[in-house]
């Protein structure tokens, strides 16, 4: 009797997902996140995969993102291995979301999942910063009284009301670890001016003060809060320059192109010293799923992107009030 080989298929979609609130940050704000979703199935298994090209932090559109995905599937199609394609992709959010889908199948296709694969820890329950979004004192205090239970809050800031701002969450929250996200919104002069009320406010750390433009300023600043890379900081080659003028970085799977990637440079990061954080643009619990695979060294974890959407994926990740709980192996992994 001849031997059949199940076929591999790859499938791919752009979904735009409208946001639960908006998004707004100082320097873009947004009412939905589009996501580009990876299936790949046999005859038995299916492996999923999303990442998120997101528009307002990507230079790169949709248009490119949906051509990426269109071109790796038909490499599929032809029979080029999963894993060739995904080390060619130069579409990060697109890489990040075939690596995906291509460790959840392999995991589901062998029986060891992702994290046996990789030999990484993933933590039973997580602490996770949980975003208070640009706003009116009224939109904040409202935010700040539904996340009353939360651990951690990261507040966004880069508006003209930011101590303000500030002086607001830790009065509603004085129990809270706070630190704060400014999305390159301020310039060297804000920073100095500001610095004062976040070390009086028990801020704990400062994510992306300066646009990356302006990075060069930091250069012979001291600041006595940690300053952490976001927009400045993507793939394990930008670590030699702005190791002079960062604490930490913020890893994000979407920037750096999955995974893998994100492992490798925070292994890079740690072995420069740098403190290391691990981010999230808006996307669902695939992406949250596999991000609590990268979370074991970070000192900061923002892994609350599911809760943007207002239509997660089935099943979604377990949360309750800013703790995320290990993956089911039916989400990913």
């Amino acid at each position: 009797m001849p031997i059949t080989t199940p076929t591999l298929t790859m499938s791919t979609e752009l979904v735009t997902v409208p946001l639960v609130t908006t998004y707004q940050y100082s320097r873009a704000s947004d009412d939905t996140c589009t996501l580009a979703r990876v299936t790949f199935r046999d005859d038995q298994h299916c492996g999923r995969g999303e990442g998120s090209p997101f528009e307002s932090f990507f230079d790169a559109d949709t248009a490119e993102a949906s051509a990426a995905l269109k071109s790796a599937a038909a490499l599929v199609k032809e029979g080029k291995p999963p894993n060739e394609i995904i080390d060619q992709s130069r579409n990060m959010p697109v890489k990040n979301a075939i690596e995906a889908a291509w460790f959840d199948f392999t995991a589901k296709r062998t029986g060891i999942s992702v994290r046996d694969q990789l030999g990484v820890q993933v933590p039973e329950q997580q602490i996770v910063m949980t975003t208070i979004s640009m706003g009116d004192q009224r939109t904040v205090e409202a935010e700040l009284e539904r996340t009353a239970a939360h651990p951690m809050l990261k507040l966004k800031l880069g508006s003209d009301n930011d101590v303000d701002r500030i002086r607001i969450t830790r009065r509603h929250r004085p129990d809270a670890r706070l630190v704060v996200d400014v999305n390159g919104g301020w310039d060297l002069a804000a920073l100095e001016r500001i610095l004062p009320a976040l070390h009086e406010t028990d801020v704990e750390m400062i994510e992306q003060p300066l646009p990356p433009t302006s990075d060069s300023d930091l250069a012979s600043f001291e600041s006595p809060i940690p300053l952490v890379a976001d927009e400045s900081f993507s793939v394990a080659e930008d670590l030699d320059r702005l190791v002079r003028l960062y604490d930490g970085v913020n890893v994000k799977l979407d920037k750096c192109g999955g995974l893998t990637a994100a492992l490798a440079c925070i292994e890079d990061a740690q072995d420069r010293g740098m403190r290391i954080m691990v981010g999230c643009l808006p996307a669902s619990s695939l992406s949250t799923a596999v991000g609590m695979h990268a979370v074991i060294a970070a000192e900061w974890v923002d892994l609350d992107n599911h809760l943007w959407l207002r239509q997660d994926v089935e099943p979604s990740i377990g949360y309750s009030n800013g703790l995320v709980y290990a993956p089911e192996s039916e989400l990913w992994g």
